[in-house]
């Protein structure tokens, strides 16, 4: 999205790492809507990083929400993980993300 920012409406992350320098980017450029779903047992994205990341967003104007699902660690959307698979947290943020989606894209 920062890279082409004309050409990304709408996007969803699920997990991954919250980048150490999110704080320096510049997330001014960032026109599309964001919505960011994590596991809060999740060591690559703590709740205090996903914090961090929502507030510096909020500050540069990005129309953004992060959800954490307690509970979930790294992969909880992974049906195929048996042991990281959380089938509440994933059809939560599933749920969410189709309605984000309908809303930005149409």
């Amino acid at each position: 999205g920062l890279q082409r920012p004309d050409h990304v409406a709408a996007d969803v992350p699920y997990y991954g790492a919250v980048p150490d320098g999110a704080r320096a980017a510049d997330w001014s450029r960032l026109s599309a809507a964001l919505q960011g779903h994590f596991g809060e047992d999740d060591p690559a994205c703590p709740p205090g990083a996903v914090a961090t990341l929502e507030s510096t967003l909020g500050d540069a104007g990005v129309n953004a929400e992060l959800f954490l699902y307690p509970g979930a660690g790294p992969g909880f959307f992974d049906d195929t993980r048996g042991d990281g698979f959380v089938e509440d947290a994933a059809r939560q943020a599933w749920i969410r993300t189709l309605e984000f989606l309908r809303k930005h894209l149409g």
